[in-house]
């Protein structure tokens, strides 16, 4: 567990926050009102695991928040709206895949090599935390396992969970004590 980049980690850093820039790739145009309700998704999906860590081992978010700092696609024209009420645009920047991407210098981590959070002072937005994970995907930022077989569960008896691929659609406590060993095995690293 000495890697410092799980989702507690940048929720503790950032006081129970997390900022996320989305990369749209698709042919496709985004509206404004579908786009406007991202956060709320992610928020949803955030504090259903968070509903496992609110008061346990003094775990201090009753509620943890996301904000959305960004839109990454191949073309601006893709969004149908032109202010920046929902956070700046970022069109042209590609990964090596071709995927659009938010600027490098914006992406916020922990630096596991120097011991640091990386240096966002080059960012002209606000720098972004994370910027693709939902439901299962948030369990494996937690640092909880995937389980995509019987050969990969703690035991054949292990009951179904979101992190047993295709099992549940839904935290199940065995996800959320999973979640509590995780936060067991980390909590010296914080300060609260």
């Amino acid at each position: 567990m000495a890697n410092k980049n799980f989702l507690m980690d940048k929720f503790v850093h950032n006081n129970g926050s997390i900022n996320y820039c989305v990369r749209w790739d698709s042919s496709t145009t985004l509206s404004k009102d579908v786009a406007s309700k991202f956060q709320g998704i992610l928020e949803r999906h955030y504090n259903a695991w968070n509903t496992w860590l609110e008061g346990y081992n003094c775990w201090p978010f009753t509620e943890l928040k996301v904000n959305m700092v960004g839109w990454a696609s191949k073309d601006k024209a893709q969004f149908e709206w032109t202010d920046n009420s929902l956070g700046p645009f970022y069109d042209g920047s590609v990964d090596s895949d071709g995927v659009p991407q938010c600027p490098d210098e914006c992406y916020r981590y922990f630096d596991n090599v120097n011991n640091r959070w990386s240096d966002t002072s080059s960012c002209t937005g606000e720098p972004f935390d994370n910027i693709l994970f939902i439901g299962h995907e948030i369990g494996d930022g937690f640092g909880l396992p995937d389980f995509y077989g019987l050969e990969t569960k703690p035991s054949k008896d292990f009951p179904n969970s979101v992190m047993m691929a295709y099992s549940f659609v839904t935290i199940t406590p065995s996800d959320g004590w999973m979640l509590r060993r995780i936060l067991d095995h980390v909590r010296d690293r914080y300060k609260f």
